[in-house]
């Protein structure tokens, strides 16, 4: 089977310039959300500081900051301990289930997971 001759210079298909394709778009998608997100709760006045929201907002983020410091030193240790894992899959799991540790607080705090 002969290698592939990828030439990394032009940008023609190459794997350097798809990655730098989606990187991009997801930085785009996630500065849209950001701006429609932030848009959405200047209308409806859900972040000012006397909001109950933001308040619940507060109080689950401060929750979640000591599961971020543990969780991201118990996947350092695993990725140090066995590195047939690959570094992308612990990034990718520290990133869901910090998110998750923030919303479950905050539906927690709210009153439930509500629909």
């Amino acid at each position: 089977m002969p290698a592939l001759d990828i030439d990394y210079s032009t940008g023609d298909g190459s794997p350097v310039m798809i990655g730098a394709i989606a990187v991009v778009a997801v930085l785009l998608l996630g500065l849209l959300t950001k701006r429609a997100t932030e848009n959405k709760a200047r209308a409806d006045r859900s972040q000012e500081a006397d909001s109950i929201e933001f308040r619940l907002g507060l109080e689950a983020r401060a929750g979640s900051y000591m599961d971020c410091i543990i969780l991201g030193s118990v996947l350092f240790c695993i990725s140090a301990l066995a590195p047939s894992i690959p570094s992308w899959l612990t990034t990718f799991v520290y990133l869901v289930l910090i998110t998750a540790s923030f919303w479950i607080r905050f539906a927690v705090k709210r009153g439930g997971f509500r629909g």
